[in-house]
């Protein structure tokens, strides 16, 4: 294999465009449809939008690097034949490649924070790089806080992409609808404000539903990979949840959180049949549902790690079924 596909391959690249379609999913699949509906438009400029999924993308991928950079004798127990850093690539490059990439990518979300006319907003790339360390060099380690922050960072990702033109569309509510109006902000009247304002609130929820399918779904991935890693975990004395309380207990608490991902999917089901968006439904239970309950059969019966690997594969499935998702609600909103 050359050093090209090996980089790829240390970057997680499949994981990196999976992040990219997301949040270009959610903006163009979910925000846009839901606001064109409504006669608005995006108001971030598409250039800044992909400069910011760009960014992203990079300072997830530094984050990959020093998780890997930091894992070097873990990972020569647990998947000795996978190892990158320290064999085909020297640690001082992997390092160095870190903190290029971390700040070129906090370099190019910048453009996004700056239309909104709130800098704050780059308090999001500054938390997503110091918790990709600190979770590389600590929590990691430490029973559940890792998987914990690791699928805060996953639902991080619909939100990134939606906050900036919701943000911009709430703080400058009365010049939009006097613009639409064609009349003086001053004579919006009360009740088209609040109709616009309760739109906005409806896109939000949408984000907000999306955001905690990949929280769920990301941390029971994390969890399954954990019991995988299990033995090389133990020899560096690293308190994964399934080192710290066993496998058993681990499978309990998979099961939870499958058990919240199914009530919380259930309900949007019903939303959608509700709305006559039968082929919403279909796809739902084709793609989603029963692949979700054929991993728990799996789980249950789990006792190696080919087997774990293989659930851990398929929530990577279910977690992709869930983007594909997306565009049945561009078309269920716009026809």
């Amino acid at each position: 294999m050359s050093n090209l596909s090996k980089f790829f391959t240390l970057i997680r690249w499949k994981n990196l465009l999976l992040m990219a379609a997301t949040m270009v999913a959610i903006r163009y699949a979910v925000i846009f449809p839901l606001l064109k509906i409504n006669g608005f438009q995006l108001p971030l400029p598409t250039v800044w939008f992909f400069l910011l999924v760009i960014g992203s993308v990079m300072i997830a991928a530094a984050g990959y690097l020093i998780n890997d950079y930091f894992d070097t004798k873990i990972d020569l127990i647990n998947r000795p034949d996978r190892t990158i850093v320290g064999t085909f690539f020297s640690r001082s490059f992997v390092i160095t490649l870190h903190f290029l990439l971390s700040a070129a990518g906090f370099i190019l979300c910048i453009p996004a924070a700056h239309f909104t006319g709130n800098y704050s907003f780059v308090l999001i790339q500054i938390m997503a790089i110091g918790l990709l360390w600190f979770y590389s060099t600590s929590f990691k380690c430490m029973s559940l806080t890792g998987n914990l922050v690791i699928s805060f960072l996953a639902a991080l990702v619909p939100l990134s992409s939606g906050i900036y033109d919701l943000y911009y569309l709430f703080v400058n509510y009365r010049d939009i609808l006097a613009q639409r109006m064609q009349i003086l902000p001053q004579d919006v009247g009360e009740e088209w404000i609040y109709l616009y304002l309760q739109s906005m609130r409806n896109i939000l929820s949408w984000i907000l539903a999306y955001a905690l399918f990949s929280f769920l779904t990301t941390f029971v991935r994390e969890l399954v990979k954990d019991i995988e890693d299990i033995e090389g975990d133990k020899r560096y004395f690293c308190q994964t949840f399934p080192v710290a309380h066993g496998i058993d207990k681990t499978k309990n608490v998979v099961y939870f959180a499958m058990i919240l991902l199914g009530l919380a999917f259930v309900y949007f089901q019903w939303i959608q049949w509700e709305l006559k968006n039968y082929g919403f439904v279909i796809y739902g239970i084709l793609a989603i549902e029963l692949p979700a309950l054929f991993f728990i059969r799996i789980i249950q019966k789990a006792k190696d790690r080919r087997q774990f690997h293989t659930a851990s594969t398929l929530m990577k499935w279910i977690m992709l079924m869930g983007i594909l998702y997306l565009p049945f609600f561009y078309k269920s909103v716009l026809g």
